[in-house]
């Protein structure tokens, strides 16, 4: 059986395609922090309409001022500028079918090194060689196309 994580992981994925698109598709055609704006006012609207629909019982209980909530500003302060430059690697010439792979396998790098570092994570020799065969993997990707 899948595992929901699994689950999670592979609808994420499937959204973020979809987020990775769409930004290919307005890149050159938009200004990236209007673009980036409209992206996360898009998001807040959406979550916020779920959230009163679900009736979140949880806002009651989350403390508003706390170290969790400054970190979790913080992460949207993080994923806006993400946008934004999201945006520009598109609007500079960015391929698709390179630039996403190349900025994912950044991502996996440091959730890698941050996991084992910081969390004190354990990776065994499988885990470590499948990190190294995705590194293998986007230099061979990458390498077929200058990167601009």
């Amino acid at each position: 059986m899948l595992q929901p994580w699994i689950l999670f992981s592979i609808l994420s994925a499937l959204a973020y395609f979809g987020h990775d698109l769409v930004l290919k598709q307005v890149a050159g055609k938009v200004d990236s922090v209007l673009a980036s704006m409209l992206l996360n006012f898009a998001a807040f609207s959406s979550l916020l309409l779920y959230s009163l629909l679900m009736q979140a019982a949880d806002w009651k209980k989350f403390s508003w001022i706390s170290i969790e909530s400054g970190l979790i500003f913080g992460a949207g302060i993080c994923l806006a500028m993400a946008s934004v430059f999201f945006v520009n690697i598109f609007s500079n010439g960015g391929y698709l079918s390179l630039a996403i792979p190349f900025m994912y396998v950044l991502i996996i790098l440091l959730g890698v090194l941050f996991g084992v570092m910081l969390y004190r994570e354990s990776l065994n020799l499988g885990q470590y060689l499948g990190v190294l065969f995705i590194i293998i993997g986007i230099i061979l990707i990458t390498g077929q196309t200058p990167v601009v």
